[in-house]
């Protein structure tokens, strides 16, 4: 048997309804005495002898819960577990207090781990934090589930959120498209100025451990995400008014598909992976493009409170329709993260990234510097963090129609982030998530100038 102090903690607290230590002489026991007597005997470690007798009151009744709780722990002892489960659980779908049910939740848990459906059991782990009867019986399972998720070779998930956007779109501030050094002043279509309404973002991840010993691990995943808007009735009203656009609110989402296979390996002072993923990209609901990227990450430990991270990845692009290469995308990332007391951390990063297209408005370098904050301890209900930085995208060549813009394009981004994260107000091991973002960019093509806020909305798994 695995995890046997969650066997203790669990079998040990199943509380049988009126268990009195007493030995009935009476040939013929009424239901009362015969739940005594199933008591008894399974306090003596008779575990067949009490499971036929719970299996007897639950022939006439099925709903007993005493019967039950004898049936799910001396099942236990006998190594069925799907026996046990199934009466556990049962008791949990009862009408049972809180406590009976967290207790019956965990001994469902404790089985099916028992029979490595590490899944299932995190599962009820989840149900078990619902009626979880104490704070301390509550961060005991928090710990609990940890566990079985690392013993779990599949590993799964979810993020969602929901935000009031003012710039769904990335439009511009303004329906004027002036170019810095052109005397020519455009009108922006619609869809090309800032619209608000909702952004949806949603992700969904699962990936499997193929291998893993002291010092490496072999995995393959596979991860979807997308975003979708909603526009408001004044933006939508926009659209519409503007005959010659013909864009609409699908327009703007996104979506991904990716699977890849990652390595890792325990390396001098830190750790050392490679991976490698094929994937597809859709920009409103046309396949935009497929690819592939090979990636490679290097973390080194400096001291106990000190590290080092790089990574790096090159990404080719195929043209959905007859999977020519086109564009190539490289990647570079430095960052330096410090421990602080209290289990606060602060980071630094550096990044370089670029785009190779034969399409001159495609071709590109940035730059970006971030600077981010997690404090360790709650500060009132939440737990904060955050991020500032920067970001220089340079367009060495840039065209708006036949107009060669000066010098090329050049934008610069300040951006910022503030998470809090509610785990006091958790749910079933899922806490609620309140993300405000920011962003503004500087141009010298107006088209591309536009102040973003929006607050997010959303849940997050706390293990």
């Amino acid at each position: 048997m695995i995890l046997k102090s969650f066997l203790m903690s669990t079998a040990l607290a199943i509380s049988l309804a009126g268990a009195a230590a007493a030995q009935s002489t009476e040939i013929r026991l009424n239901v009362d005495q015969m739940r005594q007597l199933a008591a008894d005997t399974m306090a003596n470690q008779q575990w067949a002898e009490a499971r036929a007798l719970a299996e007897a009151l639950l022939e006439r009744d099925p709903n007993d819960l005493t019967a039950l709780t004898i049936l799910a722990t001396t099942a236990f002892q006998m190594g069925d577990m799907t026996a046990a489960r199934e009466a556990a659980a049962a008791i949990y779908r009862s009408g049972a207090e809180d406590r009976r049910r967290y207790e019956a939740a965990r001994l469902a848990a404790l089985a099916a781990a028992n029979q490595e459906r590490f899944g299932l059991g995190e599962i009820w782990l989840r149900r078990a934090l619902t009626v979880a009867p104490s704070d301390d019986e509550l961060r005991l399972t928090v710990r609990d589930a940890a566990g079985l998720r690392r013993l779990n070779p599949w590993s799964s998930n979810i993020r969602l959120s929901f935000a009031p956007s003012n710039n769904v779109n990335g439009g511009a501030d303004s329906e004027l498209n002036i170019i810095d050094g052109v005397p020519l002043v455009g009108i922006l279509s619609a869809s090309a100025q800032a619209l608000d309404g909702w952004l949806g973002q949603g992700e969904v991840s699962l990936s499997y451990r193929l291998r893993q010993n002291e010092t490496s691990r072999t995995t393959v995943s596979a991860l979807a995400n997308g975003r979708f808007v909603i526009l408001s009735e004044d933006a939508q009203a926009k659209l519409d008014a503007d005959t010659l656009d013909t864009a609409e609110a699908e327009d703007f989402s996104t979506g991904r598909l990716q699977f890849s296979l990652g390595h890792d390996q325990v390396a001098e002072r830190g750790q050392f992976g490679l991976d490698g993923s094929i994937g597809a990209y859709w920009s409103g609901t046309e396949l935009d493009y497929t690819y592939l990227r090979l990636g490679a990450d290097r973390t080194v430990s400096i001291d106990a409170a000190n590290a080092l991270r790089g990574s790096f990845y090159v990404e080719q692009r195929f043209d959905p329709d007859d999977s020519i290469p086109e564009d190539r995308v490289y990647y570079v990332q430095g960052q330096y993260i410090r421990n602080l007391e209290g289990g606060s951390q602060a980071s630094a990063t550096l990044a370089w990234s670029a785009r190779r297209s034969d399409n001159l408005n495609d071709d590109y370098e940035s730059w970006t510097v971030q600077a981010g904050y997690s404090h360790g301890e709650k500060i009132g209900p939440a737990r904060l963090s955050g991020y500032l930085g920067y970001q220089n995208l340079q367009y060495d060549d840039y065209f708006v129609g036949f107009i060669q813009v000066p010098d090329g394009r050049e934008d610069n981004k300040v951006f910022g982030s503030l998470e809090a994260v509610f785990s006091d107000y958790a749910y079933a091991g899922f806490a609620p998530v309140v993300r405000l973002n920011a962003a503004t960019t500087d141009s010298n093509i107006s088209r591309f100038e536009l102040d973003e806020f929006n607050i997010e909305i959303g849940v997050r798994s706390t293990f």
